[in-house]
């Protein structure tokens, strides 16, 4: 089972499937069925490699000669602002993450603001996006007026919906990147000690190779910057669509 949630009767639960195949095969589609034998009515295409790549910065870096500078990707998650025009906050969420060092966002959508489509087409056209259509599983409708009040309905159900997509995402590129990241397009991080990824990864390698350990992820701390709180002088003349950049001023 792939979710953090405690299991009810009234929850959906998604699992994850693992099939080992021999080192002699090398299929490019499966098949899932209840019984051994039984006759197959899909076929899954299988995705990502079996080599990670070496996904390393282009830059001058004295530590580039121990390990290499290493990217990092992030997994976002499915896109649903079928209504809300979205489209300014998102420019500035992908401007702020490329000019951080992340080297690829990696998004789900579903139905979207016409604002919102021309904005990942033009970031998918530049290969920063990769954009995967998304569809959510039976029995829920996949209109886009349904799935809002489920979203809103069923929060629970919601979020263990994200699951599939979040480990779907991981498990495509973890032979990419050695370093996924998540953050939704409201959440933006901040590198108090470092200004770029790439220098962040480069320090805890560094750090988890000094201490002998080998976490297997590391979390940021969360902050909260409210609408109602107004920007300070030092950041008022910057445009009013640069909404991050705008709000400093945290709780």
């Amino acid at each position: 089972v792939i979710d953090w949630q405690k299991s009810k009767e009234t929850n959906m639960k998604p699992y994850l499937f693992s099939c080992k195949v021999p080192t002699w095969v090398k299929p490019k589609a499966v098949s899932l069925v209840a019984n051994p034998c039984d006759p197959a009515t899909n076929l899954l295409k299988i995705n990502g490699a079996n080599v990670r790549a070496m996904s390393t910065a282009k830059e001058s870096d004295q530590s580039k000669k121990d390990y290499g500078l290493w990217n990092t990707a992030v997994c976002a998650p499915a896109l649903f602002f079928f209504q809300k025009d979205f489209s300014l906050r998102l420019i500035e969420w992908f401007e702020v993450l490329k000019a951080l060092g992340i080297a690829k966002v990696f998004l789900y959508e579903t139905d979207v603001h016409p604002d919102i489509e021309k904005v990942l087409n033009y970031y998918e056209a530049i290969g920063y996006v990769s954009i995967t259509k998304y569809t959510f599983p039976p029995p829920y409708m996949n209109d886009p007026g349904l799935r809002r009040v489920f979203s809103v309905d069923q929060r629970e159900n919601m979020w263990a919906l994200e699951n599939v997509y979040f480990t779907d995402c991981v498990l495509r590129h973890m032979h990419e990147y050695r370093f996924i990241a998540h953050f939704d397009p409201d959440e933006f991080p901040i590198l108090i000690k470092h200004d770029s990824f790439q220098k962040l990864t480069d320090e805890l390698l560094r750090n988890q190779t000094r201490n002998n350990e080998s976490p297997s992820l590391y979390k940021l701390h969360w902050s909260y910057f409210y609408d109602n709180i107004p920007p300070p002088p030092s950041v008022a003349d910057l445009p009013k669509n640069l909404w991050a950049l705008r709000h400093v001023m945290h709780h």
